[in-house]
């Protein structure tokens, strides 16, 4: 005999249903649904075991928009600022082009305002009497000299957790001088080929994956000194790399490279400093590939004097200046420049910092010197300290005579 099927109850309703016949959302866990984009996201990435600091709102925020000055304003205007803070920036040539005297005026900068040093030194090649001369406070100074190239990453990982930690001023500034000659763990211990090929790139690789979250928390400007050397075995002749490969390249904001192009004789014949080419090879904050001539002074380091005069002429000596107020005599070593006043003054490059004295001169070449790029405005308008001592009304004048005058907001 076949059994009658139950009938369903009247108040009887679906599970997942409510009163009205609409179903209940609910997540896979039996909890319900976030009401946001944000709580949703968290939500998820907790359950994915991904650490809170990676995906908090508050550390994606990071504001690492500072720069250190490199004590010469024409070379910052080109930098849009000078070495970045959060970021690794490299500076490589060949010898006695004044790497380190550039490392040593941006360590100053940042000891002015406020901010802790770390120098790692593999060559113990500090000159004190050269870098108190360039305005480095040697007792705020911590230099270290790490055995290999892991003890180096080591070493800077560690003051970068100190850094975050309790912070200091705008942020620090870390300086390796410099990566070529730190050797590796296998090298450094007698296995001179233990690593095989491509060691060092892979061992500079790893610890530029790791770094750059510690960086940005810092608000740290990392510089690595670098060499060129030949590639054996190239079917072209004279091409060059630097120390760690492209590993390194490919994970720095700004590359500068300094090539001598002359020196400076003194007043006896002797020779007083060089004429050093800087060149941005590759940039994330500023348009690559322009040049500037820096004069660099073997007493005293950069002069930021004579900066002036080599920034309106920064493909010197095959160029015109780029604007009228300088000018050599025909037949002659006196130059003139023409001050405020609309008056020509005649002077030798090595007295030109005598014109400093007088107030609104230097204010007066950096106002010519940023009208001489007309792409300037629309990137400086809001990073005031570039701009060094413009008063306002001369800003507001400069930028009303671009094209980008009216886009406040841009």
């Amino acid at each position: 005999m076949a059994k009658k099927k139950a009938k369903p109850k009247k108040n009887a309703r679906r599970a997942g249903t409510s009163k009205g016949g609409k179903s209940r959302e609910r997540t896979p866990g039996g909890a319900s649904k976030p009401k946001s984009f944000d709580a949703m996201f968290e939500s998820s990435c907790k359950t994915r075991d991904i650490s809170e600091a990676s995906y908090s709102s508050a550390d994606a925020n990071i504001d690492v928009s500072g720069y250190v000055r490199t004590g010469s304003f024409p070379l910052d205007l080109i930098m849009y600022g000078g070495f970045p803070r959060g970021r690794i920036s490299e500076v490589y040539g060949d010898e006695s082009v004044g790497k380190s005297t550039l490392c040593e005026h941006a360590i100053a900068n940042t000891q002015r305002m406020g901010g802790r040093v770390l120098l790692l030194q593999a060559d113990h090649g500090l000159d004190k009497v050269h870098a108190r001369r360039a305005g480095v406070d040697l007792a705020g100074l911590q230099p270290r000299t790490p055995k290999t190239l892991e003890d180096m990453y080591g070493i800077v990982e560690s003051f970068l957790d100190a850094e975050i930690a309790f912070p200091q001023g705008p942020g620090p500034i870390i300086v390796v001088d410099s990566l070529g000659a730190l050797s590796t763990a296998n090298e450094y211990d007698g296995d001179r080929y233990g690593g095989g090929m491509g060691e060092r790139a892979r061992t500079v690789s790893e610890s530029c994956r790791r770094l750059p979250y510690r960086i940005g928390r810092a608000k740290a400007a990392v510089i690595i000194v670098n060499e060129p050397y030949q590639i054996i075995g190239s079917r072209v002749s004279g091409m060059q790399t630097t120390g760690g490969g492209k590993a390194l390249r490919l994970r720095e904001s700004i590359r500068l490279h300094m090539r001598k192009l002359d020196t400076i004789d003194g007043p006896g014949g002797d020779v007083d400093g060089i004429l050093t080419q800087v060149r941005i090879t590759k940039s994330k904050v500023c348009p690559p590939w322009r040049r500037l001539t820096v004069p660099i002074y073997s007493d005293r380091g950069i002069d930021p004097y004579l900066s002036y005069y080599y920034g309106f002429c920064p493909a010197w000596p095959n160029a015109k200046p780029r604007s009228s107020i300088f000018g050599k005599k025909a037949g002659s070593s006196w130059h003139y420049v023409q001050g405020a006043d609309g008056k020509k003054k005649s002077f030798h490059l090595r007295d030109f910092h005598h014109y400093f004295v007088d107030d609104g001169f230097e204010t007066h070449l950096q106002d010519q010197l940023i009208r001489t790029y007309p792409d300037y405005p629309k990137f400086l308008r809001d990073r005031r300290e570039i701009l060094g001592s413009l008063p306002d009304e001369t800003l507001a004048a400069w930028c009303a005579d671009t094209d980008y005058g009216g886009e406040q907001d841009a």
